[in-house]
């Protein structure tokens, strides 16, 4: 009920003149035929019907927009004697409202949906093998944003947000997670009436209380609490050289339900030379010296740099140190009419609450929220697209992080392509993920390859194939046994559009696990049929 009364509750304040209501029924109906084999159990035979109905509801008015999307795929399976049935309910939501134009902007977003309870069990583990290992997952966000970008000397950009998030299971756990999440975020610049000084303070605090429920326990509470304040300040001498500052301070601390407590904080300040054209054009190196009570300080290097070669090129970067040793961040982004790129390395230090409600895509195609297909989305022309209300970013691979509330120190990198010309759309995604548990002490590490293509065959037909390739190491904190998997996952799907309402889809699937573990390497092959009708 949390995310329905989020979105009245933004209804009754938006302005309803020329409002919009629209309503998108539809019916999938679908045949799978299934065998699975792993190395301890007997080859066994599936066969599913599915049946899912959705709907999706649009509003939109001059200050309001909002779209909700609700399905139920209903699963009755039979094989090797047994016959069994299963439901599987899911909704998504978002809203913005515009209570002042250009200055105050409410978002509201919310799911109800499914998700791995282990990163290694990504590609494996579905609706149809090893079910088990999905948790229902139902989060709510709201988030209100205030931006001041007309002042004289000084601009504000401000949000705070809450988040709450329920998981049915964790990893290493059977227990429910529950957890709420308070966050604030700022941002300080100069205005256009400084013309050589420079300045930005990047602050940001979050605070997560989760809980952790069973019949045996009540009431297990861990809470983390985060904060950061980033200033920098350039002060131009000679043309657009100048004199550079830079502070940063960092502090982190946990709260475990043993008794694992833990701070992670670190403070830095430095002093360097700067070059700056424009806030997209800058670069500035400082020597910084550290100052922790409980550690000797350090001196290092630090570099931060923004450039925008073109209005289609551009990159970010920055390296220092934080609590964990020699740190950096890098993203950088080219695209042309058919062909976009984006390299991103990252360091995080969060949680997985936190993670889901970071809505912030990176995917290089946009789609209707409704129809994420590779074949019915398109590539922006610009680096900044301002999206349509029902459109979003879309990753076609994901970062998964075991459910656990314990801190994760986060270290990924991401190398995607796409490229989109007439009947012709595709994408190549690399990642690398290197997660720490924090409070366990313990890591994994996560290659994955993701290619995606689809291809019109003619004015109804189109092909999709999609090939998938992960290599898993994870450290066992229960077995004390670590496991190395390496997985092969190939499906191809021919789908037949027979008018505008009604469409067939053809698909095959072939997935291979291999692993140091006995019991965990299996060999699983499909075969689906399915009919839509959108009414």
């Amino acid at each position: 009920m949390k995310q329905a009364l989020t979105l009245v509750a933004l209804s009754v304040l938006a302005h309803t003149a020329n409002a919009d209501f629209t309503f998108s029924p539809a019916l999938e109906v679908g045949y799978v035929n299934q065998n699975a084999k792993s190395q301890t159990t007997d080859r066994i035979n599936l066969e599913s019907i599915s049946i899912d109905p959705s709907l999706v509801v649009n509003y939109n008015s001059r200050h309001f927009d909002a779209q909700w999307i609700g399905r139920n795929q209903y699963l009755i399976r039979s094989g090797n004697g047994d016959s069994f049935e299963d439901s599987f309910p899911e909704y998504s939501y978002v809203g913005e409202l515009d209570v002042i134009d250009n200055v105050l902007t409410i978002n509201a977003n919310g799911a109800l949906n499914y998700r791995n309870i282990e990163p290694s069990s990504y590609l494996v583990s579905d609706r149809f093998l090893d079910p088990d290992l999905l948790s229902k997952n139902r989060n709510n966000n709201i988030r209100a944003t205030v931006t001041l970008n007309r002042l004289p000397f000084v601009e504000f950009n401000g949000s705070v947000g809450f988040t709450d998030l329920d998981s049915e299971q964790q990893n290493f756990s059977q227990n429910n997670l529950d957890a709420e999440t308070f966050s604030f975020n700022s941002r300080i610049s100069q205005g256009s009436g400084f013309k050589n000084f420079v300045f930005n303070v990047d602050s940001s605090f979050e605070t997560t209380d989760s809980t952790s429920d069973t019949q045996q326990t009540r009431g297990r509470a861990t809470n983390f609490d985060s904060r950061t304040v980033d200033a920098n300040v350039v002060y131009r001498l000679i043309g657009d050289f100048g004199l550079s500052a830079r502070a940063r301070l960092e502090a982190n601390k946990y709260d475990g339900i043993t008794g694992s407590n833990s701070s992670f904080s670190y403070d830095s300040y430095g002093l360097g030379v700067a070059y700056f054209l424009s806030p997209n054009r800058s670069i500035s190196i400082t020597a910084n010296v550290s100052d922790e009570d409980d550690a000797e300080s350090e001196s290092f290097i630090g570099v931060d740099l923004a450039w925008a070669f073109s209005a289609r090129s551009r990159i970010s970067a920055n390296y220092g140190r934080r609590f964990f040793g020699e740190s950096g961040n890098l993203q950088f982004s080219y695209n042309t009419k058919s062909l976009r790129t984006r390299l991103q390395y990252s360091e995080r230090l969060t949680t997985f609450s936190r993670l889901v409600s970071d809505i912030e895509s990176q995917g290089l195609f946009v789609c209707d929220s409704d129809n994420i297909e590779i074949g019915e989305c398109f590539q922006p022309s610009s680096l900044n697209p301002q999206l349509e209300p029902g459109q979003t970013f879309v990753e076609f691979s994901e970062q998964v992080v075991d459910i656990t509330e314990e801190p994760i120190l986060n270290k990924s990198t991401t190398a995607s392509l796409g490229y989109s010309n007439g009947r012709l759309s595709t994408t190549v995604e690399f990642r690398y993920t290197n997660p720490e548990y924090l409070a366990r002490q313990r890591e994994q590490i996560n290659y994955l390859t993701n290619w995606v293509i689809n291809w019109d065959l003619g004015p109804r037909t189109d092909l999709r194939t999609q090939l998938s390739y992960s290599e898993n190491y994870q450290q066992s904190a229960v077995e004390r046994q670590d496991f190395e998997d390496t997985i092969i996952r190939v499906s191809s799907a021919v789908r037949y559009r027979v008018n505008q309402d009604l469409s067939t889809e053809l698909e095959l699937r072939v997935l291979d696990r291999d692993s140091n573990i006995t019991g965990r390497v299996i060999r699983d092959r499909r075969v689906s049929f399915t009919l839509r009708y959108d009414f």
